[in-house]
């Protein structure tokens, strides 16, 4: 009896003493737990930043930089693409809308990117030309100039806002077919199309290969389509561009062949609306152009004639009255053109500089954005 009460005593006893090491095991390794760093999630890293810049770089290196910022915008849908634009110390006020537009133009037409995602800044000037593609996520500021420097113009003088060459298209007449003359020549002899005999097409069945009536309207219409296309990019074209047409003895320089009659066209391309606009932003302000002659084909009366096609059309065409409108016969240069300045009210009229070192040609051809 005492046997079985004390073992039953014994049974009880370990099972309480088992019950108190679990409940101490669960308490050290809670505390154990406790203890250890706990292991954390770190937010997905945002993409704002500084994508590319460039700087003054040709088309193809410059498409491909903007094809690689489409893709990432277009693969980011919650971000925006920000331009950030800097001229350069020497640049002329003009350039900067052609910057604008043709980064902008080539990333929404030809890369489908939405306008709205698109936000361009004139960011000032930096040493040399600078462009930086932004990516910016939904929620974080907008990037904003950094590294600018100062250029300063004198208060009230007159400054140049452009200068352009002159671009010199030439058309020699193309020598006259030679007449081919066939196996079959009016001999006298009658071939199978005229001995009066029908041909399995001329039975009155129609061919198999003639187009149907539909086929003929669609083609009339995707003609007329481009037809009308082409009308308004010529129109968009003529606001740009000035030229002179002369028919003249062309002579290839380099060429053994002699000179040949053609067509020599003598074009201007100028930012003619930024200019207009920069001009009525200074009050009572007047338009001066001071234009250079040269060899060949721009010569004084061709250049002459351009000139005052750029007169006619800013008064014409914006409104400019003639008083404020200045032409400069510059003289004969090794580099013709024609440059563009603003003359605030009260400022000296700017002198001609036939030998300048910089050269306008490097200015010679189309606009960006235009005629592409």
């Amino acid at each position: 009896m005492k046997s079985a009460c004390r073992s039953n005593l014994l049974h009880t006893l370990s099972c309480v003493f088992a019950g108190l090491l679990l409940t101490f095991a669960a308490g050290l390794t809670t505390r154990a737990q406790e203890s250890q760093p706990q292991a954390t999630v770190e937010p997905p890293a945002s993409p704002t930043g500084k994508f590319d810049e460039y700087g003054k770089i040709g088309h193809c290196d410059m498409s491909a930089r903007l094809d690689n910022f489409a893709i990432t915008l277009q693969n980011q849908p919650n971000t925006k693409g920000y331009l950030m634009i800097y001229l350069g110390e020497k640049d002329l006020p003009a350039r900067l809308p052609g910057v604008l537009a043709r980064a902008v133009d080539y990333l929404v037409n030809s890369r489908g990117v939405e306008p709205e995602r698109l936000q361009v800044v004139s960011a000032g000037y930096r040493k040399e030309q600078t462009t930086e593609l932004w990516l910016v996520a939904e929620g974080d500021d907008a990037p904003t100039p950094t590294d600018t420097i100062e250029v300063s113009r004198v208060p009230g003088a007159a400054y140049q806002w452009d200068e352009r060459g002159f671009s010199v298209d030439l058309h020699p007449d193309s020598e006259p077919d030679e007449i081919q003359v066939g196996e079959n020549e009016d001999d006298g002899s009658s071939s199978e199309e005229d001995d009066g005999s029908l041909s399995e097409e001329d039975d009155g069945s129609a061919s198999e290969n003639e187009p149907s009536v539909e086929t003929v309207d669609e083609a009339e219409a995707t003609e007329i389509a481009e037809t009308e296309e082409e009308a308004a990019w010529r129109l968009e074209q003529e606001k740009y561009e000035l030229s002179v047409e002369s028919r003249e003895l062309i002579e290839v320089e380099g060429s053994e062949e002699p000179p040949t009659m053609g067509t020599v066209k003598v074009s201007l391309w100028w930012q003619v609306e930024s200019f207009v606009k920069a001009l009525k932003d200074e009050p009572e302000a007047r338009a001066c152009l001071i234009y250079y002659d040269g060899a060949g084909a721009v010569g004084k009366a061709k250049v002459s004639e351009l000139v005052s096609r750029a007169k006619s059309r800013l008064e014409e065409m914006y409104g400019i009255k003639s008083e404020q409108l200045v032409l400069i016969n510059g003289g004969r240069s090794d580099d013709p053109g024609v440059e563009l300045w603003i003359v605030p009210n009260g400022a000296a009229l700017p002198e001609p500089q036939p030998s300048k070192e910089t050269k306008r040609n490097g200015e010679v051809g189309r606009l960006d954005g235009v005629g592409e």
